[in-house]
């Protein structure tokens, strides 16, 4: 959609509206994905108490949504995907190396 506009209220009209019609169109669908952000409480500020306050977070995280939306083979074991997106690489490798020092719950 495009108008041609030459006064300010006249924008916020034609915004307001747009944002109406838009609303309503997104109200209609289905969410393909789901996502949350996890608060992470840090008892500290030095570097790796953060990374150990993350994964700690996410192995919890993890271990919940897994129980939730885990399948089931016939041989009884269970099986689910996730995704966790981090914006860099270094954080991200350093938090996924403290994960693997957590254990995972038995079975």
């Amino acid at each position: 959609v495009s108008a041609e506009i030459d006064k300010a209220s006249m924008f916020l009209d034609e915004h307001t509206r747009f944002v109406t019609q838009r609303i309503g169109k997104l109200e209609q669908l289905t969410p393909l994905r789901q996502a949350e952000l996890l608060p992470v409480v840090v008892a500290g500020r030095q570097k790796e108490v953060v990374l150990e306050a993350v994964a700690a977070c996410l192995h919890s995280a993890i271990i919940q949504l897994h129980q939730h939306h885990c399948q089931q083979h016939a041989n009884g074991k269970t099986v689910s995907i996730g995704l966790i997106r981090m914006a860099n690489i270094d954080p991200l490798v350093a938090v996924a190396q403290c994960l693997m020092q957590l254990a995972p719950p038995g079975g």
